[in-house]
């Protein structure tokens, strides 16, 4: 590895961070890899020499020491570091949410030489990660969501149901996990020829064993193999491809006639968002494009071909993505669903053809599964039975002509494609037997006509702010030279990265006007999400959950508000702001009016929104029909789902749906992810070496019953064991758990200081704390002085 930046982060980081969730819904956690503490590169020594047993003449090469340490990290057929559970009952042990980094595990491991209970993927892979970094092996921990697992290395997953959609448990062998989390290592591999060098994939998570050793363990396989479907490299190439990029196959078994109906195929499904950290930053870097190109793709299925034609399987079939009838089902996605808030469980229906009808009748189930996709328990089922109508209309077909022809000539093509069908006084647009009158054509044409002013008016607005703030004038002719010392103000800078971040949510309503067919009918939701985003930014979620219309919320309701340093700011305004607010020539003040502009905007924001769209015009429920869908379902409270939770909150949807007049059957599977709320820290951003750093932790209700013996726990890398917090309140609905933990960094550099929370209602809440340290000797600050802000060097 020749980069100095890619060895500091692979080798000497200490801290990182491991990705969970699902793939629409994606969550970090800080793992405190630990390499450099006591007792840990003793434990790695132990275990290649007592635990892998690399004989001395093979310590030389990497490919042999990181495939002991995938077999050793697992103490399935050995007495290796960690035992697996995915029971759920973790009684004897640690549960594997328990753990927010590797030391405390090696050291128990090497003091006791027994293995310590219990592991899950992530901690199996940041375990790994310690040992190999501790060693001076390049390595890093990565996360595949729907990863396959594929138990007869024939690279696809087969899913088998009965006729109503239930999975049947003796045939479904193969399983898909929301996530998994395995180990990257880098190295030349001369083993297996010239260009496969580089990232190799290592698993210490006991899932099959190795066809080569018949052991626990998994690698090291070629990234660039892989990505190729060359499955037969050396190690474990079947397993590993399949993983990223296998394909997901229904089949409806009759166990009268003992005959397998294909219901579908999905290719797209398996290997997503596969995430690791990036080089010197906490954030996510997304390196799907290693393991393969775009799924469907020409290249991309030439290389599943490749891989099934050369794996050693005999049922290895290649299946290929056909259309099915006019009739199609499909799930509703469902984001950021806070726990404690009920869930919409909603499907689609579309009937494709222009003159036929066609009776359907759809199962949904809702169930409860463990990560690895192995459902938990069913918390509730329906079935649906509707006659859905055809598709296109005449009416509905002009319409879209206009709209397309009206897209010429303005980007905001449906508001000129009503304003058209307003021209002729005759002309009424039919829709589900009612008919639309003129008024509400120009209703519509006034109103979207309104976005535009509306976004002229905010931009003016801040325009001029932007301006005053910077002590700018109205000149044209102003010089560069202001405006490029105005912006090297850091508080200048983090206000304009406010702007981008508002903006830019302006811009994505915008985008329902600007298709080609225009999204209309889909305004008024848009609209309410927008200022259920505006009011999350700086009021109280207690306050705007009371709301079923959102659009009935006081903007100007001061009590609701936020403490001033709560509102949001996007992601960079944020971190901006986190580090100014340690810099002791900022003051206090200054940064109250970064804050106090950001929640102006935002209140603004949302009366502009209430007063320019007037959703109680009937035109906005005519036009309903113009999303060619049906959609049904059914809501789940959170006394419904509570008792069916699992550590990671994760929920299958699995939907059967029959035409029964053409005998066309599907089923389909979607996941949804109930998030728990992360812990807040508050303290410095930066501080010394051997000094006290100071944090609260807190924790915000989000249930609807209290929270009864709530703890903290909070850790982080050269900063001794870890602090633990027990609270003898009881958090009532809504109510706010703290607690004040005090650390001493003993180490400089960045780090990831790891916070958890557990009571008896909700468990495995996570949260994460970015500390950059001040070096030993001397570190840079910005100082403002004489009206610039210059660059400043001082001893610490």
């Amino acid at each position: 590895m020749e980069d100095e930046d890619c060895r500091k982060e692979y080798i000497l980081s200490d801290s990182g961070l491991i990705w969970q969730g699902t793939s629409s819904s994606l969550k970090q956690m800080a793992w405190n890899f630990s390499q450099f503490e006591e007792l840990v590169l003793d434990c790695a020594l132990y275990v290649i020499n007592k635990v892998g047993r690399v004989p001395v003449h093979q310590r030389r090469d990497p490919v042999k020491i990181v495939r002991a340490i995938s077999a050793a990290v697992n103490a399935q057929d050995d007495n290796g570091i960690l035992v697996g559970n995915w029971t759920g009952d973790f009684v004897g042990g640690t549960p594997p949410t328990g753990w927010n980094g590797s030391m405390r595990i090696l050291q128990k491991y090497f003091r006791t030489k027994e293995p310590v209970k219990f592991g899950q993927c992530w901690v199996f892979a940041g375990v790994t990660t310690t040992i190999c970094r501790a060693l001076g092996i390049p390595s890093r921990v990565i996360t595949n969501f729907d990863s396959a697992h594929d138990t007869t290395a024939s690279i696809t997953v087969d899913v088998f149901v009965d006729g109503e959609g239930n999975p049947i448990k003796e045939l479904c062998k193969d399983s898909v996990w929301n996530f998994h989390v395995w180990n990257e290592v880098w190295m030349e591999r001369p083993d297996i020829g010239n260009g496969y060098g580089g990232w190799q994939v290592i698993d210490a998570t006991p899932q099959e064993r190795s066809a080569d050793n018949s052991m626990f363990c998994c690698g090291p396989a070629s990234v660039t193999a892989i990505r190729r479907g060359e499955v037969l490299k050396p190690y474990d190439g079947e397993f590993v491809f399949a993983m990223a990029n296998a394909d997901q196959v229904f089949w409806r078994y009759n166990e009268n006639d003992t005959k397998m109906k294909l219901l579908g195929q999905d290719i797209d499904k398996i290997g997503q968002n596969i995430s690791t950290k990036e080089v010197g930053r906490f954030e996510r870097l997304d390196i799907t494009q290693e393991y393969k190109p775009d799924d469907g793709s020409v290249e991309e299925r030439k290389a599943v071909a490749r891989a099934l034609r050369t794996a050693t399987n005999d049922k290895s079939r290649y299946y290929y993505n056909k259309a099915f009838y006019d009739v199609n089902f499909e799930i509703s996605r469902i984001d950021n669903v806070v726990i404690g808030k009920p869930l919409r469980v909603l499907f689609t229906v579309v009937n494709k053809h222009e003159t036929n009808s066609s009776d359907i009748v759809a199962t949904l189930s809702l169930y409860s599964v463990l990560y690895t996709g192995i459902p938990s328990r069913l918390v509730k089922k329906e079935t649906f039975s509707h006659t859905i109508n055809p598709f296109s209309t005449s009416q509905l077909s002009a319409f879209v002509t206009i709209s397309k022809e009206a897209k010429k000539k303005n980007e905001l093509g449906v508001a000129n494609a009503f304003a058209e069908l307003a021209d002729f006084p005759d002309k009424h647009l039919e829709i589900s037997g009612s008919s639309l009158p003129d008024t509400s054509a120009n209703s519509i044409n006034s109103a979207l006509s309104d976005l535009d002013t509306l976004k002229s008016n905010i931009r003016n607005d801040i325009e001029k702010e932007v301006r005053e703030k910077a002590g700018l004038s109205n000149n044209p002719t102003h010089g560069h030279d202001k405006v490029l010392e105005t912006l090297q103000n850091p508080l200048m800078k983090t206000l304009l990265e406010f702007v981008s971040f508002a903006i830019d949510l302006f811009n994505e309503f915008n985008c329902l006007f600007q298709t080609e067919d225009g999204l209309f009918y889909r305004t008024r939701q848009e609209a309410e999400e927008l200022v259920r985003t505006f009011a999350s930014s700086f009021m109280n979620l207690s306050y705007i959950r009371t709301f079923s219309n959102i659009l009935e919320l006081d903007e100007k309701n001061e009590p609701q508000y936020l403490p001033l340093r709560q509102v949001y700011l996007g992601m960079e305004a944020h971190d901006s702001m986190a580090l100014l607010s340690c810099d002791p020539c900022v003051k206090q003040t200054e940064l109250d009016l970064v804050y106090r502009a950001a929640r102006d905007f935002y209140v603004e924001a949302i009366a502009q929104i209430k007063a320019r769209f007037k959703f109680e015009d009937p035109i906005f429920e005519f036009t309903k029909v113009l999303d060619p869908k049906m959609e049904l379902g059914f809501d789940v409270t959170y006394e419904e789902y509570a008792d069916a939770l699992t550590d990671q909150g994760l929920f299958k949807i699995s939907l059967m749906g029959k035409v029964p007049n053409i005998d066309y059957e599907m089923f389909s599977q979607s996941d949804v992810r109930v998030r728990k709320p992360d812990v807040n820290f508050n303290g410095r951003a930066l501080c010394q070496v051997n000094s006290h750093l100071v944090l609260e932790v807190s924790l915000e209700n989000p249930l609807s019953v209290p929270l009864t013996k709530p703890r903290f726990s909070v850790e982080g890398p050269g900063m001794g064991p870890a602090q633990k917090i027990k609270l003898d309140d009881v958090i009532p609905v809504n109510g706010i758990a703290k607690g004040v933990v005090t650390l001493i960094p003993r180490t400089t550099g960045e780090k990831a200081i790891a916070g958890s929370f557990w009571c008896n209602e909700l468990e495995d809440v996570k949260g994460m704390f970015h500390i950059k340290e001040f070096l030993s000797f001397k570190s840079q600050y910005f100082a403002f002085a004489s009206g610039k802000w210059t660059e400043k060097t001082r001893n610490s």
